[in-house]
């Protein structure tokens, strides 16, 4: 089979050795069809040819953004361009570069960006600087979306870590010809493991100056890949005894939360034997904790224990948790008491229910899916009424599994009654489900279509979405025109009727037949009046 005469015009643009293919793809950039420019841009990147990546950045500049998707397919081959405008283009060059690079988010020109630091009398150090923490983080992101932490990357994304890191530890060698080191050791920290070479070299770097950024950063970053790194080194064997000084000393709110969140259920032996290391925790006083978020509590409960603080401390936080902490928290700390019977259980989750605290009230609905608590699913359903918008939230988000896409997977095997009750529930847990509905009836899928107008009658929601059934009315397809009718008859007191009317003289008999039909059905019950007369 013949391929497209451009698509052969261009691979060959790509591949043959004529320098003067650069300038036909150069020239290509200029034309007035825009396939002709994609494909030049497709063509200048793959030949990796310096002179033409520089037009080509010039040219992505102010381009949409189907021709940056172009270059996003594989940003690393833009690699020699790149390098000639950020080393050694003018001043817009180097800036268009720098803005091409936030726009791309690659992380494969990361090292590029570090090559730039190198060079103390680049004039856009800050602007590189900038773009480096902007990459770093959108790479942390992305590793940080693969999972919890210890969740394995996938190997692209991992050997773009490893790259970035090999890249950022060689520029800590010659500390001393680092024009942003602050920039470079919390890139470092931020994308490292304790297991990392880079993060070893920082932290025991000959350079003092070095080692101190590093130590304070880790006492005062607020970028949860700094403080991740901290906690993952109570996994190691012999943590460096700095990481445990900044487990007892450091109370802001952020390090705070993202510990408190972190605690694991079920702990390692070195994680244990670490914390145990813990002597005292600067932010555990009473002031401290009426500050926190009542789900953090039970985390607090849960130091108390593994750390080795004074008992004095923990006798008192304990008597706090007991009479202002969340009812999970009390709970946790009585258990290290005589025992709960399951009825002083359930009565903690009744008193968090009625508590003046929406906190409390929150983290109570929060336990309603317990299965050994009484009429819990029933009580929960009642909290999507509450006056509260904290608790509202709440109920609608243990009841999240009960989604749009679950019902009308389902809405058929349940009945019309179950159905009706279905809309209901799903207006108040998912306030946002018209809006979705609707984009489902505008899905190019054909059955997806048909399937959702049908759900939408079955649950009664209908009356919600009439502007989206009557853009349905003029779809070429006649069975979505012949569904749109249907849905829109179910509409209460035939007012669906006066709309589908002008389908009486559709081009599909289904489509008629169904309008017909619904208008005998319609006056049969007395809501409209009976058809027209024969024309």
């Amino acid at each position: 089979m013949t391929g497209h005469p451009l698509d052969i015009t261009f691979d060959l643009l790509q591949t043959t050795s004529d320098p003067e293919a650069v300038e036909l793809l150069i020239a290509g950039l200029s034309s007035s069809d825009r396939a002709i420019q994609l494909r030049a841009a497709e063509g200048l990147l793959r030949r990796r040819n310096t002179r033409g990546q520089v037009e080509l950045i010039r040219w992505l500049a102010d381009a949409s953004i189907d021709a940056l998707a172009v270059v996003q397919r594989a940003p690393g081959l833009l690699e020699p361009g790149m390098r000639q405008c950020l080393l050694f283009g003018g001043r817009e060059l180097q800036q268009t570069g720098f803005e091409l690079v936030r726009l791309l988010g690659a992380a494969e020109l990361i090292p590029l960006l570090i090559e730039v630091l190198e060079r103390p009398n680049h004039p856009c150090l800050d602007e590189a600087a900038e773009t480096l923490q902007q990459q770093t983080g959108r790479l942390f992101d992305s590793l940080r979306d693969c999972g919890p932490p210890g969740t394995r990357p996938p190997r692209e994304l991992e050997a773009q870590r490893i790259a970035t890191l090999d890249a950022l530890g060689r520029a800590c060698r010659d500390y001393a010809k680092m024009s942003q080191p602050m920039e470079i050791v919390e890139s470092i920290l931020i994308l490292g493991t304790p297991r990392d070479a880079a993060v070893r070299q920082v932290m025991g770097h000959p350079a003092l100056e070095c080692r101190l950024i590093a130590a304070d950063l880790m006492q005062h970053s607020p970028h949860p890949g700094v403080i991740q790194l901290v906690l993952d080194f109570l996994s190691e064997s012999h943590p460096d005894s700095q990481v445990i000084d900044v487990l007892q000393t450091r109370s802001d709110p952020v390090f705070l939360s993202h510990l408190l969140h972190w605690l694991p259920q079920q702990l390692s032996y070195n994680q244990l034997r670490n914390l145990k290391r813990v002597e005292s925790l600067v932010w555990m006083n009473t002031s401290q904790l009426a500050q926190l978020h009542g789900p953090l509590h039970l985390s607090v409960a849960r130091l108390l224990q593994l750390t080795a603080i004074p008992s004095y401390v923990r006798d008192r936080i304990q008597q706090w948790l007991l009479k202002f902490g969340s009812p999970n928290a009390r709970l946790a700390v009585a258990e290290q008491m005589p025992k709960l019977d399951s009825s002083a259980i359930e009565k903690i989750i009744s008193d968090g229910l009625d508590s003046e605290d929406e906190q409390v009230q929150v983290w109570a609905v929060s336990q309603l899916r317990n299965p050994q608590l009484k009429d819990g699913f029933s009580l929960l359903v009642e909290r999507l009424d509450s006056e509260s918008p904290a608790v509202r939230a709440a109920a609608r988000n243990e009841l999240r599994s009960f989604t749009l896409d679950r019902m009308i997977a389902m809405f058929d095997r349940i009945g019309p009654a179950a159905s009706l009750g279905a809309g209901e529930l799903l207006l108040k847990i998912h306030p946002e489900c018209i809006e979705e509905l609707e984009q489902l009836l505008e899905s190019p899928v054909r059955s997806r279509r048909l399937r959702a107008a049908s759900a939408a009658q079955a649950m009664g929601l209908a009356p919600y979405i009439v502007p989206a059934l009557m853009r349905m009315l003029e779809d070429n397809d006649g069975m979505v025109r012949r569904i749109a009718v249907e849905v829109l008859g179910s509409l209460p007191d035939g007012q669906g009727i006066r709309l589908v009317e002008p389908l009486l003289d559709d081009d599909s008999p289904r489509v008629r037949d169904a309008v017909e039909e619904l208008i005998r059905s319609n006056a049969a019950q007395g809501t409209v009046a009976s058809l027209p007369p024969s024309r």
